[in-house]
């Protein structure tokens, strides 16, 4: 336990006053039991024993009275003392206890720091991947866009192309076909007028039969060639009607 040496302002003025005042206190005691015992005082000296005795016993009394505060002192600042150590065990422990949070959170710190380097890096070659990913893509887009395109223009020049041909076939188609009709038409009459003729310089029930038949023939042709124009113009309006290039199919016209 700390000792207090520093004097004790209310009642030293140096170092040491008190210590100096009991060993004078103690030295008159003994100086008036001596001359108590001798009975070589007289009256004059023993108002001054008891002069001297009052003071001591004021002294003495100031003496126990300071005794006291300085034990009182000394237990408050052991106290103190204690209550500091405590705290001061307190404070480095608290200390001790932040110093290792303060490294946990700069490891901690350079883990995270780590970690974002790493991330940042990863997200960066990820990012030129995409990107490079991204242009490849639009070149590829407007590369097949351009193929789209052409392949397009050639689809609709082969429509075209094909619309003009199924017209040209058709009218072809019409034209055979009614000239076949036409010249079976004209044989048809040709035979009737010839037919015709005999019948008039002879009668004769075969021939007249024969003229009938013919007859009907001719009809019966007419009649198909009306079904065959009739026919090739619908096929006509139709594929005049289908522009956007499909095909339509183009058979006989006349079955």
């Amino acid at each position: 336990v700390a000792v207090n040496t520093e004097r004790h302002e209310r009642w030293e003025a140096q170092q040491g006053d008190i210590i100096r005042q009991e060993r004078s206190n103690r030295k008159l005691e003994q100086q008036i039991l001596k001359t108590q015992n001798g009975n070589k005082v007289d009256q004059s000296e023993h108002d001054d024993v008891r002069l001297m005795e009052k003071e001591v016993k004021e002294i003495t009394t100031n003496i126990q009275v300071t005794h006291k505060e300085l034990l009182m002192f000394q237990q408050k600042l052991e106290e103190e003392v204690k209550k500091d150590q405590k705290e001061k065990k307190a404070n480095q422990e608290e200390l001790k206890a932040l110093k290792t949070e303060v490294e946990h959170l700069v490891e901690e710190q350079a883990s995270f720091s780590r970690s974002i380097r790493e991330k940042k890096s990863s997200y960066e070659a990820k990012l030129n991947d995409f990107l490079e990913l991204s242009n490849q893509s639009a070149a590829e887009k407007m590369s097949l866009e351009d193929e789209i395109r052409r392949h397009q223009a050639l689809l609709t020049s082969a429509g075209r192309r094909s619309y003009t041909a199924q017209l040209s076939a058709a009218e072809s188609s019409k034209d055979q076909s009614l000239n076949v009709l036409h010249r079976e038409l004209a044989d048809a009459k040709t035979l009737l007028s010839k037919l015709d003729e005999a019948a008039h310089r002879t009668q004769n029930q075969e021939l007249e039969s024969a003229r009938n038949g013919c007859k009907a023939k001719v009809e019966e042709v007419q009649k198909n060639i009306s079904t065959a124009e009739r026919r090739c113009q619908d096929l006509l309006d139709q594929l005049r009607g289908r522009r956007d290039g499909a095909a339509a199919p183009i058979g006989p016209v006349l079955q």
